[in-house]
């Protein structure tokens, strides 16, 4: 599978990663045309027979096997093979990793309970990993498939979980610490526990929304595994209440815009800057409706060398629109080297590995109405190292008249 588009670019991890998709898909019911799986499948053929030379490598080739497995292939051979290869080269390392939990679900499959029951019972939730952003890897991608695995492969062993194990996947995403890869994983963990655990009444949990004069106000939840109630502005705090001996989990939402604009800049291992500025290079606070200006956005690594996979998201004020007649993904004057760039309606996202020298990246964009418009903060992060992120100050651009 392409990495941004369908091209010879590709990772073997984000491979694997759709194969697992697709598959879990098929089984749910939907819709999977059979000439794309069966090529991802060959392809997942080829990850097995190929456990390359590091464990992030071999994690893929485990994970290819999983799959393979999943799917009616027969893979003793490929998992002799890798077993002896990993042995060799990682000691024990690889056998807590998913590299080794994966290899247990497939010996699992295919009925080899000694090998597997011995592989699986090394690993535990919670268990300190490193991380590898640069593989796609860390302890709640670890952790999460570790709990997937579990619950689809090895039942007895998921009953003997106690509320604090599960929690310790949890914990990661309370705190923010989770990203694409890793919230996907959950997802598929939660769900894969939840139809292990089988149906559970609600009946048993209650909510209530607590005023600011300390009362009370019961909320009413509908049937099913994830009822959904609303609150209204008036409270204060919320109560949850469950009789129950499974683990209950509760999200809350809210959602909207930032009154205001930030008044202080981010920088946690990157910065990132914006100037407009006229075709002629002057940096511009106003111009005149139908003007063109050159939007100049800079960024840097901060106690790094490089950082990878950065998406730096610029969104246009009011009243403005990238001009597509210039191209916008090869500007002359951009020394940043980009790995994709996504121009939509009212934002410019820039994918970039980001370098300690500043870069630049130039489009251009086209005033289209008069007024006073807010310019928003432009904003960067590392898409899999939630640490990793930039928030410039906002300011104001004036457009006035007729050209």
């Amino acid at each position: 599978f392409g990495f941004w588009a369908a091209n010879s670019h590709v990772s073997d991890f984000q491979s694997a990663y759709a194969t697992h998709f697709i598959l879990d898909a098929a089984e749910s019911g939907y819709p999977v045309n059979h000439v794309l799986k069966k090529r991802a499948m060959s392809y997942m053929q080829h990850l097995a027979e190929n456990p390359g030379d590091t464990l992030g490598q071999a994690r893929v080739s485990a994970y290819a096997i999983y799959l393979l497995t999943r799917n009616g292939v027969v893979t003793t051979n490929q998992l002799t093979s890798l077993r002896t290869h990993v042995g060799e080269r990682f000691g024990k390392s690889w056998v807590t990793d998913l590299t080794g939990i994966y290899m247990a679900a497939a010996y699992k499959m295919l009925r080899l309970d000694g090998k597997a029951d011995s592989l699986i019972g090394k690993s535990k939730l919670g268990q300190e990993k490193s991380v590898d952003y640069s593989t796609y890897y860390d302890p709640l991608v670890r952790d999460a498939q570790l709990l997937y695995v579990l619950s689809r492969h090895f039942p007895e062993r998921l009953r003997k979980l106690k509320g604090e194990d599960v929690l310790a996947l949890v914990k990661p995403v309370a705190l923010g610490s989770y990203n694409t890869i890793s919230s996907s994983y959950t997802i598929l963990a939660l769900s894969a526990y939840a139809d292990s655990v089988g149906n559970v009444s609600m009946t048993e949990a209650a909510v209530s929304e607590i005023l600011k004069d300390g009362k009370e106000r019961p909320l009413v939840l509908p049937q099913g595994l994830f009822p959904t109630v609303e609150f209204t502005p008036e409270a204060s705090g919320i109560k949850i209440q469950s009789s129950s001996d499974n683990i209950l989990f509760y999200q809350v939402t809210q959602a909207g815009f930032e009154v205001k604009t930030p008044d202080k800049a981010l920088t946690e291992g990157i910065e990132v800057q914006r100037e407009y500025r006229s075709l002629e290079g002057k940096v511009l606070k106003s111009l005149q409706v139908g003007s063109e200006v050159a939007v100049h956005l800079k960024v840097r690594a901060l106690k790094r060398d490089s950082i990878g996979d950065i998406a730096i998201v610029d969104l246009l004020p009011g009243g403005f629109e990238v001009v597509l007649d210039s191209d916008v993904r090869s500007n002359p004057k951009t020394t940043l080297q980009t790995d994709y760039v996504d121009v939509r309606e009212d934002r410019v996202v820039v994918y970039a590995n980001v370098e300690s020298s500043a870069k630049e990246f130039v489009y251009h964009i086209r005033a289209t109405n008069k007024g006073s418009f807010t310019v928003p903060p432009i904003f960067a992060e590392a898409m899999y190292d939630p640490t990793v992120q930039a928030l410039s100050l906002g300011d104001k651009i004036e457009v006035t008249g007729t050209q």
